[in-house]
């Protein structure tokens, strides 16, 4: 059986194929950026949605996360405008997008608390095992 090999052609077209899908999506992460608002008027559906991540999400189209909770994949023509003022968004945006915040407020507090836990265990190597907190330690002048 003859193994066949991609043409020159063949793969002068997949690399024009990455290069471009590279392109489309540096363009869409900098015109509909994640987590922003958007207005998508589609065939199967007329609303608000906000800007999701999906791997899966083919490049000529847009995942958005609905009031339902699920992520939709839009056609590029079919959004409208990206709503920048928060008194246009829907009162399930601005929830989920104040929850948003509170997530991340919530994961730099845990990364600071993780910060200060890792620098008492390395004190404690440094002092053989013992840590002694300051107010506690007298201090002769």
């Amino acid at each position: 059986m003859k193994r066949l090999y991609p043409t020159n052609r063949l793969l002068t077209l997949s690399h024009q194929y990455r290069a471009l899908k590279r392109a489309i999506e540096s363009e869409l992460d900098r015109v509909f950026p994640f987590e922003c608002v958007v207005r998508v008027s589609n065939p199967s559906f007329h609303g608000v949605g906000i800007v999701a991540r999906n791997d899966a999400c083919p490049a000529h189209k847009l995942p958005v996360l609905v009031e339902s909770g699920n992520v939709w994949f839009y056609e590029i023509e079919t959004i409208d405008e990206r709503l920048t003022r928060p008194r246009d968004w829907p009162v399930w945006v601005r929830q989920r997008k104040m929850q948003i915040h509170r997530d991340i407020m919530a994961a730099r507090e845990r990364e600071r608390t993780d910060a200060a836990a890792t620098e008492l265990v390395r004190m404690a190597d440094e002092a053989g095992g013992f840590i002694v907190p300051e107010s506690t330690t007298r201090r002769t002048s």
